[in-house]
């Protein structure tokens, strides 16, 4: 075949040059024949240049010639070529699909026997783009499978029913300050963007557990703080999927992704998910970010590998917890107070217990250039803890003279400045953090 590729390639060359045709043809022939290894780029080459040129002299060294065409035939010549030509390009792209495809499915296939060997359903996987689904609302990465073995063992759960965490935990990141980020395609649907805050209250009230989130929607470039971001799934999950999440990776970090699906309605109503049941879902999804696995992951037919599934202390070993928020398949049950039950909570303080070296770092959320008028403001951090405290404050700076700390005790304030330039401080006080203080420089511009 090397020799029939140095043939086609001095046969392209020595063709007579043929005005405002075939120059294009030319250069994907010769390219062909450099680059291609496959035989069938060397004949369609071969063809193409031969169907559009004159008549080939003997000193080409090809072993058929074509009379000079008349008119009738000069036209079915073009046409021919130029279908060639066509003929070239497709079979050229089909191919590179055709090997990147083949070595893809290999992937898939490989990945879908390791998920087999340890007892997954793979009749119940999905494949999605750079993703998995598994057990319907977890994901786990193509890039980050290996990742999440490397270095862990299989650990058995003995097949009882109870709290179980992966491998892989948050580490000591960021103090276990973990930023949230909604992207618009949640924060726009007040059901689902009110479920995840209450989500968010829930997991920071837990006496006793490190875990701090904090929510940062709309903040000045948030996506690139966040650690979790929470979006819709652009019509990625089924119809009866809420919504899914990663665990986290070996590095310590967080899942990194939360999918929604916000056209998810309830069989038994016919109406949109309410927000309560969205906080069910969302504590549920948190919570596989967090580390945990469904509380019924046994019963339900599910593996251990890849993420593994070990036994939290402290929680039942025999009987099991009907009332976790981590039980899988339940994503129609609705979310009253924190939702998280007596072996959930003690299953997070377990694997995230308090550690008063470990600081709270709260930002301010909201826009830092604006025109005057109401503005509203957040602090990231907030809790249903029961002698938790804001106390926030609005100083002038640069030369502005002004000074107000006459707002409600909340965790958002509502401001109308003028224009200037101002510090505005939010003191958080009386939870089990201590005092933490988030503030954040504004520059209010006069209305045009």
């Amino acid at each position: 075949m090397v020799a029939f590729r140095i043939f086609s390639f001095l046969f392209t060359l020595v063709g007579r040059k043929r005005p405002r045709r075939g120059v294009i043809l030319r250069a994907c022939c010769i390219y062909c024949c450099i680059l291609k290894t496959n035989v069938n780029y060397c004949y369609i080459s071969f063809i193409c240049f031969t169907l559009l040129n004159k008549p080939i002299m003997k000193r080409s060294y090809v072993i058929f010639t074509l009379r000079k065409p008349n008119k009738i035939f000069s036209g079915l010549n073009k046409t021919i070529g130029f279908l060639s030509f066509l003929l070239l390009c497709f079979y050229g792209c089909k191919k590179v699909e055709s090997v990147s495809g083949k070595e893809e499915s290999q992937e898939i296939s490989s990945d879908l026997a390791f998920f087999k060997q340890n007892g997954f359903d793979i009749d119940s996987i999905k494949e999605l783009d750079e993703y998995y689904l598994i057990e319907n609302d977890m994901m786990v990465s193509r890039k980050r499978l290996k990742e999440a073995l490397e270095g862990n063992k299989t650990k058995s759960a003995e097949g009882k029913t109870s709290q179980y965490n992966t491998f892989n935990l948050v580490s000591n990141y960021s103090n276990y300050n973990i930023n949230v980020y909604v992207e618009q395609s949640i924060w726009t649907i007040p059901d689902w963007y009110g479920g995840l805050n209450t989500a968010i209250s829930a997991w920071n009230s837990i006496p006793g557990s490190n875990i701090k989130l904090h929510l940062i929607s709309d903040d000045y470039n948030a996506s690139e703080r966040a650690d979790i971001i929470v979006r819709a799934d652009g019509g990625v999950l089924a119809d009866d999927e809420a919504a899914r999440a990663e665990f986290p990776v070996s590095s310590g970090r967080p899942g990194s992704v939360i999918l929604v699906n916000t056209d998810i309605k309830d069989p038994y109503t016919n109406y949109f998910l309410n927000m309560n049941q969205t906080a069910w879902n969302m504590i549920h999804e948190i919570g596989h970010c967090l580390g945990l696995r469904h509380t019924n992951w046994y019963f339900r037919n599910e593996g251990t590998l890849p993420y593994g599934a070990i036994h939290v202390p402290g929680t039942p070993a025999t009987e099991g917890d009907p009332f976790s928020v981590m039980n899988g398949g339940t994503a129609l049950r609705s979310c009253t107070g924190n939702c998280l039950s007596a072996f959930d909570i003690t299953a997070i303080t377990s694997l995230y217990p308090i550690n008063p070296n470990s600081p709270l770092v709260p930002i301010i959320r909201g826009l830092t250039n604006f025109n005057s008028g109401q503005t509203n403001f957040y602090v990231s951090y907030y809790s249903n803890e029961p002698n938790i405290n804001y106390s926030w404050e609005v100083i002038g700076i640069n030369g502005t003279n002004h000074y107000d700390n006459s707002f409600d005790a909340m965790a958002g304030i509502e401001l109308s400045l003028p224009p200037g330039n101002y510090k505005i401080k939010c003191t958080i006080s009386g939870g089990k953090f201590g005092t933490a203080v988030a503030q954040k420089d504004v520059h209010v511009f006069p209305l045009s």
